[in-house]
């Protein structure tokens, strides 16, 4: 009922207005009607509770107490002439508290300066209006009628209101007003700028006598002002409402200009319809050119900080259409940004997530990316919290509340960050945008907020592919790195098999040794303790090392003692036995053979990052003598049937008969390689030199018969004992596993006995000897035989000639001619030959 309390009151006076003035006419009947929407606003705020509601409703009844007192004749009812006064108090008080109070209060004023404001405001316009008409009769004899000021003072006194309304809402700059709040307090402050106009154009109509235009330009500033502050408290506040209130008010300032130009420039129009055509075609051409002109105005004026951050993101968005790397959208979104903040220490920041960079922009305006990660307190933010942006202003308003904000607070302090834009995809956080703030105070608008949130988006886009484009280069080369390192692994483990099926080949192919020769090395005398010790210091010289000794000897266990010692122990130990190739095929053996079909490795290549054992150094042909001392002194040799040479990385121990002085007599060993063997050399003693070695070794050799016969082990009888070491073993070893495998074959009982021996002394048989004596003896036979005609003692024998050849040199039964020499090996401690 009290919403329609001020209907009523205005029914009433239109009614008495009707009876007053007579029938309407069709422009007076438009003024009653706008007074009586006026007064229907307090029935449509009913379900807005707050004092804002009940003040926009003082206003609007006072607009239309106005409107309507404004059409009656002089000397009408007390009622229409008690209206006006009361309706411009009640505007001049709604205006003031509106603007003071709404959307939010100026804190600039107190609240109870405001009632103060307000008070002395009403008194000021009710009081002096209400003596004037309600002064007894005596008064205005006595006195005299009260001046015409006093009357006019309630209608100066909401002019003034009004300007005053309207000045605070366009200067209305507070840091901390809500977004919601300035998007509320432009839509005010259009409706006042409309007032504002109203009010002058219903002066200067009046001033010129034209009292409908004066009406109607107050009723159009009455409906501006109410619809205004309708708007500001009703559902109208969102991202558009500032932008199109200043389309509205740019759009009727170019009417009301463009207007003017048209009365001004009517009496210089002539009538016929052609010039009338023109006119009106310029008028529109100019009201288009005012449009534009107020549109920037109202831009620069009423726009948020000036509309800067507005046109830095309008220009972002434009560029940012074109990028297509990191680099290319940080020249579209960055100067922009660092520009409206105008100042030269605050700079708009771009982070990325996976990968983790920071991009800012320097001096010239260029990108400036680094490896960075999005700083701690702000990623814990976005990654806990899905909001679009993170503003300073609510982030400092929060912190009093939430202590935990504190680091997130410092942080854009220390950056000066205005606000910071979240990246985010459905997959995750892509990133962020800080934009600078700079010389700005205020906070940031709706309208600002939905263009930076739609930036963002845009922004999330592209970042999100440039991280993609990235991730999947990243993970290209990734993959070929991983795929380099599989395809190197794969050449090692082939190289490793082709390497051991190669050295298992060798083995297969060698002939079976005494196991006295490869086991573990005895070393009781003090011959073989000579040549152990010889052995463990020339091992870590690396330099090739040459064993002389009789055939049987334990040259093989001696070698080994050289790669152990060496630092050699995890590479391989290939034993090469120069017997067991033709001399046309030793090279392609020791080097390697490249050609098709060939399956040959190469002792060399074999035995890289170890030791590599030549038995029988001397049926090793010349050719490739002579490679093999290339190869030591250059560390890399050449396959047969290849032009790529590959490195060599080999210890090379070898084993002779002979002194290397006498194969050089014989024309057996090529000088360059006799060069790098005749220094460093080790004399193993026979077996006949080594009487205290004698019965470990006996015993040893029991003990593997038994084992490779399948018997229990037995003992030695002191007597058979004796007779073991009287011998002078010209067979060394490998004669005393025959002799002792034999004995153990024929032992019956728990100890090997002298009869159980073969004969050791007298006549022998002919063939219980070494392999090498009679091997010897059957080619020196052959050659007698042959009168020395090496192809006729061939054919005797049933081998090829160049097979007795290499027999012949390896036993050095042949004198071949010499080659080149080449400078021997020096020490690499002492500097010169190797001892």
């Amino acid at each position: 009922m009290r919403s329609l309390a001020g209907l009523v009151v205005v029914l009433y006076l239109v009614a008495d207005l009707g009876s007053v003035r007579g029938p309407f006419s069709a422009l007076g009947l438009l003024i009653p009607l706008a007074a009586v929407v006026l007064a229907l606003v307090p029935a449509l705020l009913r379900d807005r509770p707050g004092i804002a509601a009940a003040r926009i409703g003082w206003l609007s009844l006072g607009y239309a107490l106005v409107l309507v007192a404004a059409q009656a004749p002089a000397g009408a009812s007390l009622v229409l002439e008690l209206a006006p006064p009361v309706g411009y108090t009640l505007v001049a008080v709604g205006l003031t508290l509106l603007a003071v109070d709404e959307p939010e209060p100026l804190r600039a004023l107190a609240r109870p300066g405001t009632r103060l404001l307000a008070r002395c405001v009403g008194v000021a316009a009710l009081a002096p209006a209400l003596v004037s008409v309600v002064a007894p009769d005596a008064l205005l004899k006595e006195f005299g009628p009260p001046p015409a000021w006093i009357e006019q003072m309630p209608a100066w006194l909401a002019h003034a209101a009004l300007l005053f309304a309207a000045t605070s809402r366009l200067l209305r700059r507070q840091p901390h007003t809500s977004p919601e709040g300035a998007t509320a307090n432009t839509w005010a402050a259009l409706g006042l700028l409309g007032g504002c106009l109203g009010a002058f154009g219903a002066l200067l109509a009046a001033h010129r006598g034209d009292t409908a235009a004066a009406s109607l330009a107050r009723t159009l500033g009455a409906l501006a002002v109410c619809g205004g502050h309708l708007a500001m408290v009703r559902v109208l506040r969102t991202p558009t409402a500032a932008a199109n209130a200043r389309r509205i008010a740019a759009g009727a300032v170019a009417t009301m200009l463009a207007a003017l130009v048209a009365v001004r420039a009517r009496p210089h129009v002539p009538d016929d319809a052609l010039a009338f055509g023109t006119a009106a075609a310029l008028l529109v051409l100019t009201a288009a050119l005012f449009d534009r002109i107020a549109r920037r105005v109202g831009e620069r004026v009423l726009g948020p900080d000036a509309g800067r951050l507005l046109d830095a993101i309008g220009v972002a968005r434009r560029k940012l259409v074109a990028t297509t790397t990191l680099e290319d959208v940080a020249r579209a979104v960055l100067p922009p940004l660092t520009g409206c903040a105008r100042s030269p220490e605050s700079r708009a920041v771009l982070w990325t997530v996976d990968p983790d960079r920071e991009v800012t922009t320097g001096a010239s305006g260029e990108p400036v990316v680094r490896e960075a990660r999005l700083p701690a307190p702000l990623r814990e933010h976005l990654e806990s919290r899905r909001e679009a942006l993170v503003s300073r202003a609510d982030v400092e308003t929060a912190v009093t509340r939430q202590p935990f904000l504190q680091p997130l607070c410092a942080l854009l302090d220390a950056r000066d960050v205005l606000t910071v834009v979240a990246l985010r995809a459905e997959e995750g956080l892509e990133g962020a945008l800080a934009v600078p703030r700079g010389r700005r105070r205020a906070p940031l608008s709706l309208e600002e907020r939905e263009a930076l949130i739609d930036l963002g988006r845009e922004l999330t886009a592209r970042v999100g592919l440039v991280a993609a484009l990235d991730r999947a280069r990243r993970r290209a080369q990734q993959s070929e790195r991983r795929q380099a390192g599989l395809a190197e692994r794969l050449a090692e483990l082939e190289q490793e098999q082709r390497r051991m099926r190669a050295e298992a080949a060798m083995r297969a192919t060698e002939p079976a040794r005494a196991p006295s020769t490869t086991g573990a090395l005895v070393a009781y005398s003090a011959a073989m303790r000579e040549a152990r010790q010889r052995a463990i210091q020339l091992a870590p010289l690396q330099v090739p090392v040459l064993l002389v000794a009789e055939p049987g000897c334990e040259v093989e266990s001696l070698a080994r003692v050289l790669h152990e010692h060496a630092g050699r122990g995890g590479g391989p130990f290939l034993v090469a036995d120069a017997t067991l190739r033709a001399p046309d095929a030793s090279v392609a053996a020791l080097v390697g053979d490249a050609r098709e079909g060939s399956l040959e490795p190469g002792w060399l290549r074999v035995a890289h990052g170890g030791t590599l054992f030549v038995r029988d150094l001397p049926a090793l042909s010349l050719e490739a003598q002579a490679v093999l001392a290339e190869a030591l002194a250059t560390h890399e040799v050449r396959p047969v049937g290849s032009a790529a040479s590959y490195p060599v990385d080999v210890r090379l121990v070898a084993w002779s008969r002979v002194a290397p002085a006498e194969l050089l007599a014989a024309g057996t060993l090529d000088p360059n390689l006799a060069r790098w063997l005749e220094s460093p050399r080790i004399d193993v003693p026979p077996l006949r030199e080594r009487t205290e070695d004698l019965p470990s070794l006996v015993l040893l050799a029991v003990h593997r018969a038994c084992r490779a016969l399948g018997r229990t082990p037995v003992g030695v009888e002191p007597a058979a004992m004796d007779a073991l070491l009287r011998h002078d073993w010209p067979g060394n070893l490998e004669e005393l596993d025959a002799v002792v495998a034999r004995a153990v074959a024929r032992c019956q009982g728990p100890l090997l006995g002298r009869s159980d021996l073969p004969p050791l002394t007298g006549d022998r048989d002919p063939l219980d000897a070494p392999w090498s004596d009679i091997e010897r003896r059957a080619l020196q036979r052959a050659l007698a035989l042959a009168g020395g005609d090496v192809g006729s003692a061939a054919r005797a024998l049933g081998i090829a000639p160049t097979t007795l050849r290499a027999r012949l040199r390896r036993l050095g039964l042949t004198s071949p001619t010499r080659r080149s020499s080449r400078p021997p090996p020096s020490d690499p401690v002492s500097g010169g030959p190797l001892q």
